[in-house]
């Protein structure tokens, strides 16, 4: 499975925050029980989402796991599950009342990505036309010798993480000879057809021309 042991630390350093410390000085946590104040929008015994008090856009809402967990890949499975479903109840609020052209959903997920809280957060932002607000990914065309090293490398650990899946890459079928042959003929026949009925129509136009 992925080490994730490097990323926390990664974390933990640039937050200030030492592991042993994490849960009595991480705010979020603080705002998931409720010592700190917060604008909630949701709250059950797993997760709550509250307003940003530093919005990237209005009405920018933060989902918290109240466990404390510092990066995704430590959350467990059930936990992922119903965090996905409290967002997509949180888009379909978002939509209705904020009547945003769309929504950002996305995790930082390491300091790399732009993590900077030892703490899972989970951003919804409105997206508006025009709020000036770039979270566009850049469509750089990609080495197709790279891509093929990247995926060789995966499919070799595919199996541990979707044992379930089906990878192997089904053959081209070839097709019958004959099949193709009689294929081939059906056309041309249709397209002699199409051609005789063209020409008549132009002898009918003709002939009434003279007549």
């Amino acid at each position: 499975m992925i080490k994730t042991g490097r990323i926390i630390k990664k974390i933990y350093k640039a937050s200030g925050i030492s592991k042993a410390m994490e849960q009595q000085q991480c705010i979020f946590c603080g705002i998931a029980s409720g010592q700190i104040p917060s604008k909630k929008i949701y709250e059950d015994d797993r997760v709550i989402a509250v307003l940003d008090i530093y919005p990237a856009n209005p009405a920018h809402l933060l989902v918290l796991t109240k466990k404390h967990y510092a990066i995704f890949n430590q959350i467990p499975k059930d936990e992922v599950a119903h965090l996905a479903q409290i967002c997509r109840r949180i888009s379909e609020l978002l939509f209705k009342v904020v009547k945003p052209e769309g929504i950002n959903f996305f995790i930082a997920n390491g300091p790399v990505a732009g993590q900077k809280a030892p703490h899972m957060i989970l951003h919804a932002i409105p997206r508006f036309a025009g709020d000036g607000l770039n979270l566009e990914i850049p469509e750089n065309p990609g080495d197709e010798k790279e891509i093929e090293a990247f995926h060789s490398s995966l499919k070799k650990t595919l199996k541990d993480y979707f044992p379930n899946v089906d990878f192997s890459e089904a053959e081209p079928k070839e097709e019958k000879k004959e099949e193709k042959e009689e294929e081939e003929k059906q056309e041309k026949e249709k397209k002699q057809e199409e051609k005789e009925k063209e020409e008549e129509i132009n002898l009918d136009e003709l002939t009434e021309k003279l007549l």
